[in-house]
């Protein structure tokens, strides 16, 4: 079933694949199928232009809905939110492990930057072509986030793809704070994929690997900060330690839980049970 929480609709696959057949391509036939599914609101553009990818669309909901079964069958169905976190994190930790050239690459850039044997604040904060996948959250939620997490943590990491933005936290924490990137991080400014794409193989796999060795630094931080929009910040809050409290990954914009991504997309982070209330609880006093 395709889901849809923003209508409270419930269509089946073969409705929407009878509508596609019938639409013959018109855009505005598949702008209209395309609404039975939540995140085209923000890439209508994309997806109404694309009968093929609307079709990848259903047949990721059907995915998810498949995985997420077979999720709770491994599980017990009644396991609290803290429980199934832990498990999934023991099986995420398992599988992903990096070749010891990466881990030696996280451990240079842990000394290099200063944060061997030190407490931090991990930060992933994403421009680019983001706001094509997610509503932007302003950089004073970030740092409204980290002052939250733990004041008495002034350290931070930001893994980031435009080093402005990190510019601009900067300025909203203050002279208190102490910020480290990686090196290559100065010189970014905003990852594009279609850029990204254009790239040779050479210089995306470099990319990649700097890629990998942030969300080592972004696990192994003390707290983390970032978005559950997003794949990699579910991703880090799922590599953490495995009994590191769940309010220690706090998301700036949607809730998530392990097995899950469609059925939670654009639903709020401070409803969830495991929110970090000192964030969720102060969060409407933010100003830009």
């Amino acid at each position: 079933l395709c889901i849809d929480h923003l209508w409270g609709t419930v269509r089946s696959v073969s409705d929407i694949s009878e509508e596609l057949r019938e639409s013959d391509g018109s855009p505005d036939i598949l702008r209209q199928v395309c609404r039975s599914f939540r995140a085209v609101e923000l890439q209508e553009r994309t997806y109404a232009s694309s009968q093929n990818q609307i079709c990848q669309m259903i047949g990721d909901v059907e995915a998810e809905e498949a995985v997420h079964q077979r999720f709770l069958d491994l599980l017990d169905k009644n396991s609290s939110p803290q429980v199934l976190l832990e498990r999934t994190r023991l099986v995420t930790r398992a599988m992903f492990q990096p070749i010891p050239t990466i881990r030696q690459g996280f451990n240079e850039v842990m000394d290099r930057v200063g944060l061997n044997g030190q407490a931090y604040i991990g930060v992933h904060l994403r421009r680019g072509d983001k706001h094509t996948e997610a509503t932007s959250v302003e950089v004073a939620v970030y740092a409204h986030a980290i002052r939250s997490a733990a004041p008495h943590l002034k350290l931070v990491f930001v893994a980031s793809d435009d080093y402005a933005a990190v510019l601009e936290l900067g300025e909203h924490l203050g002279s208190d704070y102490t910020l480290q990137v990686m090196p290559s991080t100065r010189q970014r400014s905003g990852h594009l994929q279609s850029r990204s794409n254009s790239r040779d193989a050479s210089t995306r796999a470099g990319e990649t690997v700097e890629l990998i060795i942030e969300i080592l630094v972004l696990a192994h931080a003390d707290f983390f900060v970032g978005t559950f929009s997003s794949n990699l910040g579910r991703l880090v809050h799922t590599l953490r330690d495995v009994s590191s409290p769940a309010n220690q990954s706090i998301s700036v914009d949607d809730r998530w839980q392990p097995g899950v991504a469609w059925r939670t997309f654009r639903t709020d982070y401070c409803q969830d049970s495991l929110s970090n209330r000192d964030f969720c609880d102060t969060r409407s006093l933010v100003r830009s």
